[in-house]
């Protein structure tokens, strides 16, 4: 076999003449001669891409990111796989590691932002359960966002885990509730208004949220449906008595504050 040197000065005058394919040839015989080349295997990467030789390419690809994040340099390993990306975007496989690799490298935003492309690709072929576990690491990550909890929420309830979206759904309006963050609240319930069940209290910060922005009537009505099935429950009947009072219904106000007080002496 030729030497280095000889098949390199080979590769690039095929290249300035424009002959790729016996400039590939000339570097897959340095990549045989020498597999831990990885300069010369990016380079014959490259060259398969750019003859839509993609197959090809991306194993040559695998094999320098494979060598690049064993040997800890991340941001190389991180370009070549960007690399791939370009050529299969549809590789679910490449999203994962290019999320990994930007979080060993403290690059913890632009981790967030392969995994959500990730889980756009898994919405749009509507795989639920594999969106679930990627949001679940991003949740890691970004602990306070508050659209990644929420789309964690849809996806249980898209796949018919209501209670697993109820009880993420209640993590989120709990801060939010006790924050005064009303009409994020309120804006919350409209997406996910249907798996809050009309018995329990699950829909009382709705009710407070309403009453603290002005629609004493809607929160009423929410109130007397929660108060029908928990007629005793302490936090119902002040809520409802001070929408009464808010919607100027001073004789229901009285009835409910009684109530409540007959119940507080009973406890």
């Amino acid at each position: 076999m030729a030497s280095k040197d000889k098949l390199l000065a080979n590769a690039q005058k095929f290249l300035s003449k424009g002959q790729i394919p016996k400039a590939i040839g000339e570097y897959q015989k340095l990549v045989e001669a020498n597999p831990k080349d990885v300069r010369n295997r990016q380079k014959l990467a490259e060259l398969l891409s750019r003859e839509k030789r993609n197959e090809e390419a991306l194993t040559e690809y695998e094999a320098v990111a494979k060598h690049y994040t064993e040997t800890g340099f991340y941001l190389k390993a991180i370009a070549v796989f960007k690399q791939m990306q370009k050529i299969e975007p549809s590789r679910v496989d490449i999203y994962h590691r290019l999320a990994e690799l930007n979080e060993k490298q403290g690059l913890v935003g632009n981790a967030l932002t392969e995994y959500r492309n990730l889980v756009s690709f898994y919405d749009q072929n509507e795989m639920h359960y594999e969106a679930i576990e990627v949001l679940e690491k991003m949740a890691e990550l970004d602990p306070d966002n508050l659209n990644v909890a929420a789309k964690i929420a849809e996806s249980y309830k898209a796949t018919d885990q209501t209670d697993e979206a109820l009880q993420k759904f209640q993590e989120i309006i709990s801060p939010l509730a006790s924050k005064g963050e009303h009409t994020k609240v309120i804006k919350l319930y409209e997406r996910f208004l249907d798996i809050c069940p009309e018995e329990g209290t699950s829909r009382l910060p709705l009710a407070v949220s309403l009453l603290n922005t002005g629609s004493a009537e809607k929160a009423i009505q929410i109130l007397k449906g929660l108060l029908k099935h928990s007629p005793e429950d302490a936090d119902v009947n002040k809520a409802l008595t001070d929408a009464y009072v808010a919607n100027q219904d001073y004789a229901n106000a009285r009835l409910t504050l009684k109530h409540l007080l007959k119940q507080k002496d009973k406890d």
